[in-house]
């Protein structure tokens, strides 16, 4: 099973950040570079963004600050519901899975229903604004 697209593709979804699935694995990167955002957001956390800046340097050399993160993070955990939901199963996938989420059938069907009450809520939405 592959997660990947082929041939690789990158897409350029939020500002300032990418997913090519050549670089880091489809891992989310500052730009297009190698920097993926799982590396810096701890010591972000725990160390502040000085010791982000230290190590990686990312606004020196691509132009992503503390606000981009911060920008990015809020716009992600903004989510509600179902889709909310979606990132905690996500996250929970990972977090108990010493491969990828997707490599053990119990994330993957818990993340495959999970994808699919999403897509039933934008249905919905979607035939409400079409009466």
């Amino acid at each position: 099973m592959s997660i990947w697209r082929n041939p690789a593709t990158q897409t350029n979804g939020f500002a300032k950040l990418m997913v090519h699935d050549n670089i880091v694995t489809g891992s989310i990167n500052v730009r297009d570079s190698r920097l993926p955002l799982w590396a810096i957001i701890s010591t972000t956390i725990r160390e502040g963004w000085e010791e982000v800046e230290r190590g990686w340097s990312p606004t020196k050399h691509y132009g992503f600050t503390k606000e981009d993160l911060a920008h990015f993070l809020y716009c992600l955990l903004e989510q509600r519901g179902e889709f909310g939901r979606l990132l905690l199963f996500l996250a929970h996938g990972e977090d108990k899975s010493d491969c990828g989420w997707w490599e053990k059938k119990t994330h993957r069907r818990r993340v495959m229903k999970q994808l699919q009450r999403c897509l039933d809520a934008l249905t919905k939405l979607d035939s409400k604004e079409a009466l």
